[in-house]
């Protein structure tokens, strides 16, 4: 997949509140803002049919990207964040949504600073591409995603969408695939843009952040700094998607850690499809038996991760590859983790582990194990 600079057409950022008791002009009563779009409770629709619906939408153009469009938001609802949040309390859903279409093979890439400045806003965000955008009325919404998976479902009178263009996105039988994922790794960890481009001013300022909050940091800057340069290097090159990882002195002693999250094709060297099914993954995967004390060893087995369900895991001491067609290895502790992609019958997404400390190898398996188990799909 190769990565592009304006790869999101028409990027959109919208405030949604919606909910079976919300009335639109009480929302815009109460906020001090007019909507671009609103509904009333009770109105057949694709996107949460039934519910009352209040929108504030910011589109940009291609060049400007997806974080022109949340600034302009930003700055439009900031004044009146308390009493959204009131309006959450009250037992409205409230969620931002980035959205625009992305073309084929192509990554769509959110800067820190985008996602910095969400985190100020505090409000749950939701990503919705791979859409194409029909007239402006509420029927845009029908490519946003519901909580409960149902916006891809038929008219509420069972008829059949009207628009050819959405029939053609359309899976009745099919759970509609996830628009992005989320994962909570501990606090002291470090995450960052790990695109060659964005990577080493994101982990200079980490870094400064970093020895301005523990100061007895600074000897180590030029090793801390080289040692995520190198995993950051790792887990692009190995085609992660995210990355999580440790870096921690104590005493003298380094002790490093990465989490990367990884979307794979279900497919074998042949190019035939195999199965998503989590248990018939883990009997796929082989384990291996340590001959004597200090061996590599390899355990398989299913885990349960709520609210997605379950999945395959190897965990274990393993030799890995230095690099990518190295016959050196090095010995890691390791945790593997494949979860099938809802909607889909051949995507696997990947949340591998790895830690070379192997006298915590233990420790190592049950954090991987706990922020494995933060994992979602929204």
């Amino acid at each position: 997949m190769s990565t592009s600079k304006n790869s999101w057409s028409g990027p959109t950022a919208a405030l949604l509140i919606t909910g079976a008791d919300l009335v639109p002009e009480d929302v815009t009563r109460r906020l001090g803002i007019s909507p671009t779009i609103s509904r009333e409770s009770g109105s057949p629709a694709s996107f949460r049919s039934g519910e009352g619906l209040w929108a504030v939408q910011v589109t940009g153009t291609e060049e400007q990207g997806p974080e022109h469009s949340l600034d302009k938001l930003g700055n439009r609802i900031s004044g009146a964040l308390e009493r959204i949040q009131d309006l959450r309390d009250s037992g409205l859903t409230v969620q931002l949504d980035l959205s625009g279409l992305v073309r084929p093979r192509t990554q769509v890439v959110l800067s820190p600073a985008l996602l910095t400045r969400v985190a100020t806003l505090g409000l749950p965000l939701s990503f919705t591409t791979d859409a194409e955008v029909a007239e402006h009325s509420e029927d845009l919404l029908d490519w946003l995603p519901a909580g409960d998976g149902s916006h891809r479902a038929t008219t509420p009178s069972g008829d059949e969408p009207q628009d050819a263009a959405r029939e053609t996105v359309r899976e009745p039988a099919r759970e509609p695939a996830p628009v992005g994922i989320s994962l909570s790794v501990p606090e002291s960890w470090w995450e960052f843009d790990i695109r060659p481009e964005g990577r080493e001013a994101t982990i200079r300022a980490l870094v400064d952040e970093r020895v301005r909050a523990t100061p007895e940091l600074e000897p180590y800057r030029a090793d801390l700094t080289a040692m995520l340069r190198k995993m950051a290097k790792d887990a692009q090159e190995s085609g992660a998607i995210y990355l999580g990882c440790m870096a921690e002195n104590f005493d003298g002693v380094p002790l490093t850690a990465t989490l990367t999250v990884s979307v794979v094709g279900a497919k074998n060297q042949q190019g035939v499809a195999l199965s998503t099914d989590p248990r018939v993954i883990a009997e796929s995967l082989s384990t291996v038996t340590p001959r004597r004390e200090g061996d590599a060893w390899r355990k398989v087995t299913t885990v349960d991760i709520p609210e997605v369900g379950t999945a395959a895991r190897t965990f274990g001491v393993e030799d890995v590859p230095v690099e990518r067609g190295d016959s050196r290895t090095l010995r890691m502790v390791m945790t593997q983790t494949y979860i099938p992609v809802p909607g889909t019958t051949d995507q696997v997404v990947l949340v591998s582990g790895a830690s070379p400390v192997l006298d915590l190898a233990e420790a190592f398996h049950d954090i991987f194990d706990a922020v494995t188990g933060t994992f979602r799909f929204v």
